[in-house]
């Protein structure tokens, strides 16, 4: 849960300073602070679930540590510049308090690639809890905790230690973060997708004088976006056309089978008709123009001009 006050970062954002969020840049979490952005995403089934879930794989945690591991009655806790929502509070007699920070899996495959099936925690999870250790009580720091990850029914434990060095890094890049919104200090984009509905909402009218931007890396971007299209277009229409053959040979089967063990399966079903309502939104169209050829600056240069929804 963000601090709604702004005041601190949350060990939740914490990981977009580092680049380990994988929904959040530093630009991103920047505009959240300095411009009121919403970067909270909307509450789904998953989301939903894991917090119907917490409580009983907070218990299964207690149970394998041996320890009372409950529930933590405080919505937030700020030990300057950061703060925290912990999930579970636990208390080991040689260690003392720690945290636990709850995950629910459920995907198989998010199992398997971003923890490797067990074998590590994903970066964005591990900055989280060392955030929340720097945080501790927020009167004084923790010194260790406990990543509970419900997979398939079963729930895995990963106990950590603070990292003094990472916790004194995670907190001063929290306070430099802090000082450059109060400075109005910028970051540049990072030009990643996630960032891209930040893009249209923030720069929904165009300035009608140009920007010359003069960068190698920004010709490139152009080139490689060029491409992409024309490469996703071609693909398209391969795969448009394929479909139809594949189709037209299984015809009104469910399953047609080939050559070689090679199946083809065929559902179909009819989608009542329904008035579909959308939220309002903004439409970005991008032109790219790149030269093909270098001219001789009086020369206007033929050009490659592209045009994308």
């Amino acid at each position: 849960m963000p601090d709604k006050t702004k005041t601190t970062v949350s060990a939740s954002q914490l990981p977009a300073l580092l680049g380990r969020h994988r929904h959040l840049t530093r630009w991103l979490l920047w505009q959240h602070f300095a411009n009121n952005l919403q970067t909270d995403p909307e509450e789904d089934g998953r989301m939903k679930w894991g917090k119907l879930m917490q409580p009983l794989v907070l218990r299964e945690a207690g149970e394998q540590l041996r320890l009372d591991a409950s529930e933590y009655p405080q919505d937030y806790i700020a030990r300057a510049p950061i703060g925290c929502t912990p999930d579970g509070y636990v208390v080991d007699p040689q260690r003392g308090p720690g945290w636990v920070e709850t995950k629910c899996v459920f995907d198989y495959r998010q199992w398997m690639e971003r923890w490797g099936g067990g074998d590590y925690v994903p970066a964005d999870t591990e900055l989280q809890l060392q955030a929340q250790l720097a945080v501790g009580d927020g009167v004084k720091h923790f010194e260790w905790g406990v990543i509970a990850a419900w997979v398939a029914g079963e729930v895995h434990l990963f106990e950590r230690r603070r990292d003094p060095e990472l916790t004194d890094q995670i907190v001063a890049d929290a306070q430099a973060f802090l000082d450059s919104v109060k400075a109005g200090d910028e970051p540049d984009p990072a030009g990643v997708p996630v960032e891209a509905p930040a893009y249209a909402r923030l720069w929904a009218v165009a300035r009608p004088d140009p920007q010359v931007v003069d960068d190698p890396a920004a010709l490139l971007a152009a080139r490689e976006f060029i491409d992409a299209k024309e490469k996703l277009a071609f693909w398209t229409k391969a795969a448009d056309e394929t479909k139809a053959k594949v189709l037209a040979l299984a015809r009104d089967f469910a399953e047609t089978r080939l050559a070689g063990g090679a199946v083809i399966r065929v559902k179909r079903s009819t989608i009542p008709a329904a008035t579909i309502s959308r939220k309002e939104s903004i439409r970005t169209t991008l032109n790219v123009f790149v030269p093909l050829v270098v001219t001789a600056p009086s020369e206007p240069p033929p050009a490659t001009v592209l045009g994308a929804g």
